[in-house]
C-alpha cells in the first residue's frame, strides 16, 4: 500500500483513545485545546487518520513495540517487522519540536499557544 500522505493510525486496546479520535474531547480545557490543535493539523496538512479498537489479547504488535528499549529501537523494530509483515511500511516519525511544544502546552495549561503550528509536522526516519 503506497500512501499519498501520512496516516495517523491509532490502533489501541484503550477504547477511550479510539473514542477521542472519533468524537474529539470537549469536556475539559485540555481536551478542547488538543482538539483545536488536531483540527488545525487536519485542515492545514495532508494528514489522514484511522482509529480502531483492538482487544488487549489481540494487540500483539503494539504490545511488542511498546516494550522496545530506546537504546536498541531500530534493531528491535526491524525484528518485529519481520515477524509481522503488515508493518513493513511503518517508519518511525520524529515530531517537530515546535509542534511537540504546542501539544505539551495544551496538555499542561489547557490552552493553545498563540504561535502558529509549524508547516512541517516532523520527519519520517530514513530506514
Amino acid at each position: 500500500m503506497d500512501l499519498q500522505y501520512p496516516l495517523l493510525s491509532v490502533d489501541s486496546d484503550n477504547t477511550s483513545a479510539v473514542s477521542w479520535t472519533k468524537k474529539a474531547v470537549h469536556s475539559n480545557k485540555k481536551g478542547i485545546a488538543l482538539a483545536r490543535i488536531f483540527c488545525k493539523l487536519l485542515m492545514t496538512n495532508e494528514l489522514g487518520i484511522r482509529s480502531q479498537h483492538i482487544a488487549g489479547d489481540k494487540n500483539v504488535q503494539a504490545d511488542k513495540i511498546s516494550r522496545i528499549k530506546s537504546e536498541n529501537f531500530l534493531t528491535s523494530f526491524r525484528k518485529i517487522q519481520q515477524e509481522h509483515p503488515e508493518l513493513r511500511h511503518c517508519r518511525q516519525f520524529q515530531l517537530n519540536p515546535s509542534l511537540l511544544s504546542c501539544l505539551m502546552h495544551a496538555l499542561l495549561h489547557g490552552t493553545e499557544q498563540s504561535k502558529e503550528l509549524p508547516e512541517i509536522l516532523g520527519q519520517f526516519s530514513r530506514e
